[in-house]
């Protein structure tokens, strides 16, 4: 195929190349196609249609995602919409590549792209739609021998924390269906090691199938030229393909190596044997005995080193003593299965030398992370970083800094845990150890979407993604895209956010990971929420709901149940939202554990004040408020301030007034735009209700045009339906009718949007549309249609010419 040279760039399409200055330049897959396809087609301008049709292969991916990707086309040149150096825009019609171009065979002393990258970055998942911002990466051969290499490295502990981390999505409109990801590419040097065999007393030697799993992984980790399967991906992947599925094992994980052990109990002493077998068919056997299991494994491990690192000499500079191997290995298994009490009740129990050493430390409080016991966790490793004045740096301190993060972002401190994270990157520059970086990274950008850094957010995602790709850590890829897709949500791009969301649970169940997949399916469901398509994430959920009633992750169920609640008020099944509410308050009163990254106490408040309790939405919203800090998000504190306010407007009117001239409590600082939409729709209706109409009206017509701004459909309709009904109140029904209209492509599916429609028009005596608007309102009202609606509907259907009154309630 033909190659291509312009300015200081050169594009090999075949390769998928692009250079300036002889220096390969990262640009998403989809951009990449775009700048290929009109370079290509130069000599005439390309239609819109045909370019989507050409990059995504399909005419319906629109043109959102279409101008998405010629603008980051045009950042790569260092142009912009107004300077078109490069591809120019041809209004109503599509792009034309201008920049004068020279065709050639080939790209004469174009310098190969960097070894490093060839021989360790994996393929990514799969590119979606949405792919845009990830670079492309060199492609790897599809099989590699196992090969020696000429140094080792003694193996640090890896432990990385499992925060699930569920998303709410800002939306407008789902372009586009996603296409199920394909299975991962087989990495050159990915090695996966299975649980082993055991073949001996299941009570007491069962912590073998996953402690010799991860001594084995850990002796393999740094083998210069390969990467291990994390062990919580291996065993994903295991539990969703039988063992003896080689094939799909490979496919799964992109490994291209397999390592499975037996162990068997002969007599008074263990016998390990290890099968290495590579894509090609080809295997080799690795086998160690002694009487003590953790012996033997240690063994195994280090043969097995050998044999991919021939005659690199030991380092057993800092390596743990027997005893904290074998602890670790027990408390790995335990948590490796879930029985995280388990794994505290080992180190409670062991010598209090043995505990305290860094290995069972870490491990000790992975196990609280997930017992929810952050701030327990936090203290624990405070102590253990504290104590780290040793030189050279501990190799385990990165993950230390890591898991602290973790455990401030659970308590919701998301600065300190930015902190944190950083440290923990500033550590690993010395240290090259992947997962452990794609969790700093994955933590950061966290930590910087709490605070509303999109930019820096998206940036660390990358990060994270580049970082794990390589090692074949899908579980943690599949979180990271998740969290792909909030960033592009809180910035209006819903096309891309669902197609993130989309790719992220197929790749969670790919390999068995139910509680990620879970995430971002409720991310989904939630999202189809938030385009007023109720119906459609009241499907979704009811699908979700028995697989989270099994799930024992009760942050996560607590999320599932939430957003399930608001479904069911805004369908109007309100019996059942009831129900639901009750069953939830009587778990979370034997819960006290709380995860400030997936606390929904608010929307629990808010569904609370929905269905009419008042009072119970008061206690929660006050709670909430009381236990803000300063450094807590400005979206919570102006979502707590907006939902107490109107709570309190009908229940202590001296409350209300007091929280209302608080002027300091409703700055917006760095807010986004749906908080501080509601924000000002609470505090228009506070004064409306203390008949201010002048600053009522202001206050609606700010939130109403931040609104339209943004065009999330439930953002536009929780700023229009209130100041419509304000506008109908003061009798200014022309101006009622226009601050209703965006409210009609949603009245077919949002109760509310029809029932204020059925009054602007029954205002306007427009007594068809008034009748058609009140009878779809009906029909979605559920338990919602009362008397009073019904008397209004029938005073709209029998009006003629003479006015209609004209409810401003409900």
């Amino acid at each position: 195929m033909p190659a291509y040279r312009f300015d200081r760039h050169d594009l090999v399409t075949e390769s998928r190349r692009l250079t300036r200055d002889g220096l390969d330049l990262a640009v998403g897959l989809r951009v990449f196609d775009v700048i290929a396809y009109l370079v290509e087609h130069r000599r005439r301008a390309v239609g819109r249609d045909e370019l989507i049709a050409a990059v995504w292969g399909r005419s319906d991916a629109g043109e959102a995602l279409l101008a998405q990707a010629v603008l980051k086309a045009r950042r790569a040149f260092g142009d912009d919409g107004s300077v078109q150096h490069y591809i120019r825009t041809i209004p109503r019609f599509g792009y034309q590549w201008v920049a004068d171009t020279e065709e050639c065979a080939t790209i004469v002393g174009m310098p190969p792209p960097p070894a490093v990258a060839m021989r360790e970055r994996a393929e990514a998942p799969p590119p979606s739609d949405a792919d845009e911002d990830i670079a492309a990466p060199p492609s790897a051969s599809a099989t590699q021998a196992i090969r020696p290499a000429p140094r080792r490295r003694r193996v640090a502990v890896a432990i990385g924390t499992l925060l699930l981390v569920a998303f709410a999505v800002a939306a407008q409109r789902f372009l586009g269906r996603h296409r199920q990801p394909d299975a991962a590419a087989t990495t050159a040097g990915l090695i996966l090691v299975l649980p082993t065999q055991v073949q001996g007393d299941v009570a007491e030697d069962g912590w073998m199938r996953l402690g010799v799993m991860s001594l084995n992984a850990q002796a393999l980790a740094d083998v210069p030229g390969h990467a291990v399967v994390p062990d919580e991906t291996a065993l994903a992947a295991v539990a969703h393909a039988p063992a003896s599925d080689m094939a799909q094992l490979l496919r799964e994980t992109g490994a291209s190596v397999v390592v499975a052990t037996e162990a068997v109990r002969s007599g008074d002493a263990w016998l390990l044997h290890a099968t290495v077998r590579d894509a090609g068919g080809n295997s080799q056997i690795v086998s160690a005995s002694a009487a003590d299991p953790i012996a033997a494994a240690g063994a195994l491990a280090r043969d097995l080193r050998e044999l991919f690192a021939p005659g690199a000499p030991a380092n057993e500079h800092d390596a743990p003593s027997p005893q904290v191997l074998a602890l670790s290995a027990r408390m790995k298994a335990a948590t490796l299965e879930g029985q995280n009490g388990r794994a505290l009740a080992l180190a409670d129990r062991a010598d209090p030398s043995v505990a305290a050493a860094p290995e069972v430390a870490l491990l000790r409080t992975e196990a609280l992370i997930q017992l929810g016991r952050a701030d327990e966790a936090a203290a624990a490793l405070r102590t253990l970083i504290d104590g780290a004045v040793t030189t050279p740096t501990p190799r385990w301190l990165p993950e230390a800094w890591t898991a602290l993060g973790d455990c401030e972002l659970a308590a919701g401190r998301p600065d300190l845990a930015e902190t944190d994270f950083r440290r923990s990157l500033t550590l690993l520059r010395a240290h090259d150890d992947r997962r452990v970086s794609g969790l700093a990274w994955r933590g950061l950008g966290i930590a910087q979407a709490v605070r509303n850094d999109l930019d820096g957010a998206e940036t660390s995602y990358l990060n994270a993604r580049l970082a794990l790709a390589p090692i074949g850590d899908r579980l943690v890829l599949a979180r990271v895209v998740d969290g792909l897709g909030y960033v592009a949500a809180q910035r209006g791009r819903l096309a891309d956010a669902l197609l993130r969301y989309e790719q992220a649970a197929a790749i969670a169940a790919a390999i068995g990971s139910n509680e990620t997949e879970l995430g971002s399916r409720l991310n989904i469901a939630q999202s189809h929420e938030y385009l007023l398509q109720h119906a459609l994430a009241l499907e979704n959920l009811r699908a979700l709901l028995p697989r989270l009633r099994r799930l024992d992750y009760p942050a996560l169920h607590r999320f599932g149940i939430v957003a399930y609640v608001t479904v069911l008020v805004e369908t109007g099944a309100l019996e059942e939202a009831r129900s639901e509410l009750a069953r939830l308050a009587a778990e979370s009163a034997s819960d006290a554990n709380y995860d400030a990254v997936v606390d929904v106490r608010l929307d629990q408040a808010r569904s609370l004040l929905a269905l009419g309790d008042a009072p119970a939405a008061i206690r929660l919203a006050g709670s909430i408020r009381a236990g803000l800090e300063s450094r807590s998000s400005a979206d919570l504190r102006l979502e707590t301030a907006a939902v107490l306010l109107s709570a309190l407007a009908g229940q202590d009117r001296n409350a209300a007034r007091a929280l209302a001239d608080d002027a300091a409590i409703w700055l917006p600082a760095n807010a986004l735009v749906p908080a501080r939409v509601h924000a000002l729709a609470a505090q228009a209706q506070w004064q409306a209700s203390q008949e201010r109409a002048a600053r009522a009206d202001e206050l609606y017509s700010q939130a109403l045009s931040l609104a339209r701004d943004f065009g999330a459909p439930i953002v536009l309709r929780d700023a229009a339906v209130p100041f419509a009904r304000f506008q109908l109140a003061q009798g200014r029904i022309d101006a009622a009718a226009e601050t209703a209209r965006p409210l009609g492509p949603h009245a077919d599916e949002d109760f509310t949007s029809a029932l204020t429609l059925a009054r602007v028009a029954a205002a306007r005596r427009d007594s068809v549309l008034a009748r058609s608007y009140f009878t779809r309102a009906r029909q979605l009202a559920g338990q919602r249609w009362s008397a009073t609606l019904e008397g209004e509907a029938s005073a709209a259907s029998d009006a003629e010419e003479a006015k209609i009154p004209v409810s401003t309630n409900g």
